[in-house]
């Protein structure tokens, strides 16, 4: 299997770790994760109403509406994966080791393209999703 390289990270607060924002960096990679607004030894600031980051890992040649343009698509994401635990039994994914889960997650994905593109071969734009 192949590795890909990766350039940005999207997470909302629950992965925030300055031990995470540390390793991703390390790895070559943009942090784009939200951080709790009660973190005090560290650079937190408000970038959006409600939305707290730490400044030390933006890049310093992107601007502040180049991050948060960036960190929009997080709800998307999210969205893409709420039904994976419900339909596909992926709640399990993080016992199985990085090959089985990075298959498991790509079957899921073809399942949901093979769904939409027969919702849309049978006329049924309402099946898509």
């Amino acid at each position: 299997m192949s590795e890909e390289k990766w350039l940005i990270i999207i997470a909302d607060s629950g992965a925030y770790s300055l031990k995470n924002l540390e390793h991703i960096t390390y790895k070559g990679m943009v942090p784009v994760i939200c951080a709790k607004k009660n973190i005090k030894n560290q650079p937190i600031k408000e970038l959006k109403e409600k939305f707290y980051f730490n400044t030390d890992f933006i890049p310093k040649e992107w601007s502040i509406k180049l991050f948060l343009k960036i960190y929009r698509f997080h709800p998307m994401i999210e969205q893409g994966n709420s039904f994976n635990n419900t339909y596909y039994n992926a709640s399990w994914m993080n016992t199985m080791g990085l090959d089985a889960a990075i298959k498991l997650r790509v079957t899921i994905y073809i399942i949901v393209l093979l769904k939409a593109l027969t919702a849309y071969k049978l006329g049924r734009p309402d099946l898509v999703m």
